[in-house]
């Protein structure tokens, strides 16, 4: 059997492979491999490898099939640093609540996680090969046009993500007393499409997004590129402004050739955004989770903000410093995620306000939004202008929360460290930071890398900012750090 490509008017032949059929022009596999491969590009090098290798894949075994190795961290034990999924999985199999860092818009890491840490369950034994398959078709249309610029190309995108959402819907969340916890930089990143990421989460969030955050299958923390996305779609920043870092937003809208699918994918963002979370906090294992490391200024400028009299949240009397309790920080984070989620709504209100919904104007998310700012441009006040009435009036210190979403800091002193103070019983209201980001806490003296037993201190900083946008096209090369609480 010979596979042939036609690439500008010449037939290149192909070696044989008993697991491919050529019909016409699409390129399919027995293995469940079925992507359109056409392009007004020619396909350069050994990309046409991609499925083939998705192929070789289907012979291995279920856990042979997660490409990575892995770094486990739990607190108070030892640290296995660059093991092997097989050796790994026992302990993350065992764990209540998984946290991953930064995945930088990779929908197929997201996968991967669920499976290796047994969240989820598949009933069809070659489920992972065939998204691996469809990730390597997706990344041959990205090689000739990364940003979609050509109709084919979208057309091509459009084929194989309409083979990949049905996949994604087959899943089934395993033990609702479990939960994954992703510490932002989920979207709107260098990954392919942002579009599979929002349909897997809302295929298992949206239905329990009324319930409390603690029972929610996969909770995700606020982030810069979050935030990326919320001013892509709702404050007027055209999405060629910066294509390289929100090149999975930008992907997935290009993607999209009505108008009617562009609001569907609209209203997904705007569902994923208002569930954000600016911070998770265990009391009963004094652990906080962010984005980005923080440091007591952080929280202080925080309770500042959320305190002035247009936002009402907390009371006046409420003092960072004064807090003895971990329910009393419990309550802070609470009021803090609400004080965010308010936030993100009021920019798509303003946004519905101005333009009855959210428009997208020469192939790049924007609209024409009225503003006033006050006090510089980091208080923003945001209003429908004919209206003018105090309650469509929403202020907010963006300043204060882009220190939650991009700082960056060692906290190398102690006095420096987010709620580590002597409380009654005379231990840190938070005991252990979790963040993802960047990686300047490494050089913290309370970091998991120098102490390597995370926990055993009076506290302990863990940085899982994950190394996949340098290593997307070769993710065998990459190492995923997780943490897990048992």
């Amino acid at each position: 059997m010979r596979i042939q490509t036609i690439y500008t008017g010449y037939a290149i032949k192909k070696p044989n492979h008993p697991g491919l059929e050529r019909t016409g022009h699409r390129l399919s596999s027995q293995r469940g491999i079925n992507a359109d491969l056409r392009s007004n590009q020619p396909l350069f090098g050994m990309d046409w490898l991609y499925p083939l290798k998705a192929l070789f894949r289907a012979t291995r075994s279920e856990s042979s099939q997660v490409p990575y190795r892995f770094t486990v961290i739990e607190a108070g034990k030892d640290v296995e640093v660059n093991r092997s999924f097989e050796a790994v999985q026992p302990r993350l199999a065992s764990a209540r609540r998984v946290v991953a860092g930064d995945l930088h818009g990779s929908w197929l890491k997201l996968i991967e996680i669920l499976l290796a840490a047994k969240l989820v369950t598949v009933e069809d034994p070659e489920f992972l090969q065939k998204l691996q398959g469809y990730h390597a078709a997706y990344n041959i249309v990205l090689k000739t046009d990364p940003y979609l610029l050509s109709p084919a190309s979208r057309q091509q995108c459009r084929k194989i993500k309409h083979k990949i959402k049905p996949l994604l819907r087959t899943m089934r969340w395993a033990d609702q007393n479990r939960q994954l916890v992703l510490l932002g930089d989920v979207i709107a990143d260098r990954g392919q499409d942002d579009e599979l990421i929002l349909t897997l989460l809302d295929h298992f969030n949206h239905p329990t997004l009324a319930t409390k955050i603690e029972k929610r299958p996969i909770v995700h923390l606020a982030s810069n590129h979050g935030h990326y996305a919320l001013r892509q779609i709702v404050a007027g920043l055209p999405a060629k402004t910066y294509p390289r870092t929100t090149a999975s937003l930008l992907r997935a809208f290009r993607s999209q050739t009505t108008n009617r699918e562009k609001d569907v994918l609209i209203r997904a963002y705007q569902r994923y955004l208002e569930d954000d979370q600016l911070m998770l906090y265990n009391p009963s294992t004094r652990t906080l989770f962010t984005h980005a490391p923080i440091n007591d200024a952080d929280i202080e400028q925080l309770i500042d903000a959320m305190k002035q009299p247009h936002n009402a949240f907390l009371s006046k009397e409420w003092v960072y410093g004064e807090e003895k309790r971990p329910a009393q920080v419990s309550y802070f984070v609470t009021e803090a995620n609400t004080y965010y989620q308010r936030y993100v709504a009021s920019r798509f209100e303003a946004a519905c306000s101005a333009n009855n919904s959210p428009k997208l104007i020469s192939d790049a998310i924007c609209y024409t939004l009225p503003r006033v700012y006050v006090g510089g441009q980091n208080h923003v006040a945001l209003y429908d202008k004919e209206l003018q009435r105090p309650e469509h009036l929403s202020m907010v210190d963006e300043n204060a929360l882009m220190n939650f979403l991009s700082s960056m800091t060692t906290l190398s002193r102690r006095i420096r460290l987010p709620f580590f103070m002597n409380a009654e019983d005379h231990r840190p209201l938070v005991h252990t930071l979790v963040h993802g980001h960047c990686n300047t806490t490494d050089q913290s003296p309370y970091s998991f890398v120098k102490n390597q037993r995370p926990g055993e201190g009076e506290y302990c900083i863990v940085g899982l900012n994950q190394g996949v946008r340098k290593s997307l096209e070769e993710p065998g090369k990459d190492c995923l750090v997780l943490y897990v609480e048992a």
